[in-house]
This record gives C-alpha cells, sequence and structure tokens, in this order.
C-alpha cells in the first residue's frame, strides 16, 4: 500500500490503515470541518424549523411573522455551534458574533425575500420555509466561512 502524508486512520479496531479518500482534492481537516459544518447546521436548522412551526402551529403566527422569530433562535444556536464546535474559533467572542449577527441579518433578509417569492409562487408556508432555509444557508455558510471565523493572522 502506497503511503503518504496524508493517511486516514479508522477507529480502533476497524481495520487496517487506508489512504485519506480524499487525497489531492480537499485536506482530512477541511473535511471534517465541514462535516462538523453540517452537524452543527443541521441542529440548528431543527431549532429554527422547530420554532417555526412552535410559533405558527402554536402560537397561530403568520409565516412571515413567525419567520424572523425563528431564524434568531436558530441563529443563537448557530453561532455557539460553529465558535466552539465547527470553526474551534480561538477568535474574540465579542468581534466574531458582530460580524455572525451582520451575516445572519443580511441572511434574514435573504430569508424573508425566498419566503416572499415563494409564498408569492403559490408554495406552502412550509415549502417556502424549506427553501428559505436552503438558500440563507448557502449564503450564511460562505460568509461565515471566509469573514466571520476566518482564522487570525498574527502581523509582526
Amino acid at each position: 500500500m502506497k503511503q503518504t502524508h496524508h493517511s486516514y486512520k479508522p477507529p480502533h479496531g476497524w481495520g487496517r490503515e487506508a489512504e485519506w479518500p480524499g487525497e489531492g482534492l480537499i485536506s482530512e481537516a477541511t473535511f471534517f470541518q465541514i462535516a462538523r459544518y453540517f452537524v452543527v447546521g443541521a441542529v440548528s436548522t431543527v431549532a429554527d424549523y422547530g420554532s417555526y412551526l412552535f410559533f405558527t402551529r402554536g402560537l397561530a403566527l403568520s409565516a412571515f411573522d413567525a419567520n424572523p422569530l425563528a431564524y434568531l433562535f436558530g441563529n443563537a444556536v448557530s453561532f455557539f455551534g460553529h465558535h466552539f464546535i465547527t470553526f474551534r474559533s480561538h477568535g474574540k467572542p465579542l468581534p466574531e458574533y458582530l460580524r455572525f449577527i451582520f451575516v445572519s441579518i443580511v441572511g434574514l433578509g435573504v430569508s424573508q425575500a425566498v419566503i416572499a417569492a415563494t409564498l408569492g409562487l403559490g408554495a406552502p408556508d412550509l415549502i417556502a420555509k424549506a427553501a428559505a432555509v436552503f438558500i440563507s444557508g448557502l449564503f450564511n455558510y460562505l460568509c461565515n466561512r471566509f469573514w466571520t471565523f476566518r482564522p487570525i493572522v498574527h502581523r509582526p
């Protein structure tokens, strides 16, 4: 078996060492960061969507009124998850949080626009919400990956 400096080590007892399947495409560290991003994203999406159901079905708020509340709740879950788990940030939490909030506010605008557009096309509100979660989630990922949680660069 060809040995490289990037080797995948399966959990103890799962067999022999194998080459990293993404060799040449993506580093193991980036792969696992993306995996953590999806897990935290899934948890925050459940918080967003679950609270949306509570607001619309339990409290009888309109989709347009419930969406910002649900979005903000999911957003809080998302910040703490991404700060501590996804990016394992060593940056100062306050500046990161302020950037995160800025991205989230713009992302909320994206989410609201998608809700308005899909409801305007006659889609059911749950489909509109699903589209908004996907599109605003992609927007937020790109902004947070390259701006909010960017690695700290120490200059001499």
